[in-house]
């Protein structure tokens, strides 16, 4: 389960990491945080109101001391957030319980043959 950071990271290092990144937040948008940041062991969840956006979502990663920005957007239950994120993470992320869950490809069925009729002709009697 995610619950709150304990002042790392801070809700202003997480909305300064996303106007950062070229074209992913207007430096003049307005920006509330919504939710968070929620962490569960190294990874953070944090929502963002934007004026005139949708709700950003926001998912980082503290490795080695950085902040790193994993994925944002308004569904960010990507690849990585489903393979390596703790389950707190992908619980808020993916909107599930967190499992990763594996496609079983179905193996089709043999088509059942079934023999076609022929149009019954009246075949000759001997001796008629």
């Amino acid at each position: 389960m995610a619950g709150a950071c304990h002042g790392s990271p801070s809700q202003q290092r997480i909305v300064d990491l996303v106007r950062g990144r070229n074209g992913l937040l207007p430096r003049n948008a307005k920006v509330r945080v919504r939710t968070g940041p929620l962490c569960a062991a190294d990874w953070h969840f944090t929502v963002l109101d934007v004026t005139g956006y949708e709700p950003l979502q926001v998912v980082t990663r503290d490795q080695a001391g950085t902040l790193r920005l994993v994925t944002a957007g308004t569904d960010v239950c990507s690849v990585e957030v489903r393979v390596a994120g703790p389950t707190g993470i992908r619980t808020l992320a993916c909107g599930d319980d967190g499992a990763v869950n594996v496609p079983v490809p179905t193996v089709p069925l043999p088509t059942p043959t079934t023999p076609t009729p022929t149009p019954s002709t009246p075949t000759p009697t001997p001796g008629a």
